[in-house]
């Protein structure tokens, strides 16, 4: 006679003591999700609630509770949520997108790479720009405003931002600017990804004249913000010292700070050459004007990103 009780028993049991022997369990009682990392400290596994910024590295699966919450929740429940994040992105093909889902009901969307410049030329990585795959449309109106920067109110998609104005170019030859579209892609990884922050990389190889310079980019961005912070590290690949500018859009990045661990800053003054294996890294954030305080007037975010943060993407 078959015993189907002491079997399940037998079997949660067995799983109870491997869990107990081979995992760390590790909660501090935050929530967010449940996390199955590679084991530290003698184990082979650990179990966690929450998971830190150094930990990506170590993680094999992932539970995440917050968006799975707003499904059950009526709309005045969910006004009292928090903000989390749905994203997409092809390490291979260099480009995706992330949405941040607001507790009111509205929504911030941000597409990159995927696009064709002006020159007929794909462009890959982390350059605003670039539509959803047709699986993810929410509705026919998000399909004509599906490149760049989009927010929605609750009612409307509202577009932002197309694809950006970019290029890079030598002090001495100023009219022969090199566009992200001549830019060799060189690949892309997810450096950190959560419901409640992102953090990706695209890496570029460009050539100015006779010098090669390796561009890394970086996005930084966490669920709630009306903004998203984008870094730059050029690195010079050649033997003589790089005399460049940058331009963004309409604003031309002409100083930033060297490669040094402990410049956290950002300087407007010209730029000083980058001399051979060198780097200088250039942040710049963009998103949707706040009003201030104080006046009501519209004013651009003005954000630095948290040192500790923005060194360990320039580590990875």
């Amino acid at each position: 006679m078959k015993h189907p009780r002491l079997n399940y028993y037998i079997i949660a049991l067995l799983l109870m003591t491997t869990v107990i022997l081979c995992c760390r369990l590790n909660f501090d009682g935050k929530g967010e999700g449940l996390y199955l990392l590679k084991g530290a400290s003698g184990k082979l596994f650990e179990l966690k609630d929450n998971l830190l910024l150094g930990e990506y590295e170590r993680l094999i699966g992932k539970i995440e509770f917050q968006a799975l919450y707003e499904r059950w929740r009526s709309k005045e429940r969910a006004a009292q949520g928090r903000a989390y994040i749905k994203y997409s992105w092809s390490m291979k093909s260099g480009n995706g997108y992330f949405i941040n889902f607001f507790p009111d009901g509205t929504k911030l969307l941000a597409c990159f790479g995927g696009f064709i410049d002006d020159f007929n030329k794909p462009v890959k990585g982390l350059f605003v720009g670039g539509g959803l795959p047709k699986s993810h449309y929410e509705n026919a109106e998000l399909k004509t405003n599906e490149t760049g920067v989009a927010f929605f109110d609750g009612n409307t998609w509202h577009h932002l931002r197309r694809n950006t104005e970019e290029a890079i170019f030598s002090v001495s030859n100023p009219s022969l600017r090199i566009k992200p579209g001549k830019w060799e892609f060189l690949g892309s990884k997810v450096i950190f990804a959560t419901q409640f922050r992102l953090a990706l990389k695209s890496s570029h190889l460009a050539r100015i004249g006779p010098i090669s310079v390796r561009i890394d980019r970086y996005l930084m961005y966490h669920a709630g913000d009306s903004f998203f912070t984008l870094a730059n590290r050029l690195t010079n690949m050649g033997t003589a010292p790089l005399d460049y500018h940058y331009i963004y859009g309409n604003e031309q990045w002409e100083g930033s700070y060297d490669s040094s661990a402990n410049n956290t800053g950002w300087s407007s003054e010209n730029s000083r050459p980058i001399l051979p294996s060198r780097a200088e890294t250039m942040v710049l954030t963009m998103g949707m004007a706040d009003n201030d305080p104080k006046t009501g007037l519209q004013c651009k975010p003005e954000v630095t990103p948290d040192p500790s943060e923005l060194q360990y993407l320039l580590d990875h």
